[in-house]
């Protein structure tokens, strides 16, 4: 059947296959091969049959479904098991591996990606959602990531960190740290001092 242009009505179109690719979170490109259709007369170029739609879709589902089974591995790499996934969400039995194997739509995907940005979010979860217990999660993280030197297991009390260099000073950081590691954290540049300041009253040391 001949191709018309929607523009001109002419059926002088010319037909080309091109490759197009979509990123997809923690998982491979859509890759896929769309058709242009460009009109010799008027100059359109389009999808003038409206094929290419489905094609991108088919491929978007196809990637995002393999990219489920590379988050729960890469999460299992952490420590994170697909039982203690499930047992954090409260999701029946066999969910994470049914996923895994490619039955999984947009809301699980939504899950997994936050989930393995933030694997912290399960510690969360796994206590019911109570404030103090995400709250501490947050500045336990923000520490983690400020200051890679401060060790996880020093972490324990909650404060700012203000990073003042020669032109700014500039709230870096929310964190938890032991007041006796807080006099050795060094700043981030030569030029910057470190001053903490603490919220023992906001967050509960006993929290979490």
């Amino acid at each position: 059947m001949a191709v018309t242009c929607p523009a001109c009505g002419s059926e002088n179109v010319k037909v080309e296959k091109v490759q197009g690719s979509l990123p997809i979170p923690y998982g491979q490109p859509a890759t896929f091969v769309e058709t242009v259709h460009t009109c010799n007369d008027c100059g359109t170029s389009a999808d003038f049959t409206g094929e290419n739609e489905s094609i991108v879709k088919n491929a978007l589902e196809e990637s995002a479904a393999a990219s489920a089974a590379a988050m729960l591995e890469d999460l299992n790499k952490e420590g994170i098991t697909q039982a203690h996934f499930e047992r954090a969400l409260r999701l029946p039995a066999r969910t994470a591996a049914r996923w895994k194997d490619g039955a999984v739509s947009a809301a699980p995907l939504a899950l997994l990606r936050l989930v393995r940005t933030f694997p912290w979010l399960l510690d969360v979860s796994d206590a019911n959602f109570e404030p103090t217990t995400a709250a501490r999660a947050v500045l336990r993280e923000a520490a983690n990531l400020f200051f890679l030197g401060v060790p996880r297991e020093s972490v324990t009390n909650a404060a700012w960190v203000y990073v003042r260099t020669e032109t700014q000073t500039v709230v870096a950081a929310a964190m938890e740290f032991d007041p006796q590691t807080a006099v050795s954290i060094s700043p981030p540049t030569e030029s910057a001092s470190v001053e903490i300041h603490s919220l023992f009253n906001a967050i509960p040391a006993t929290g979490g």
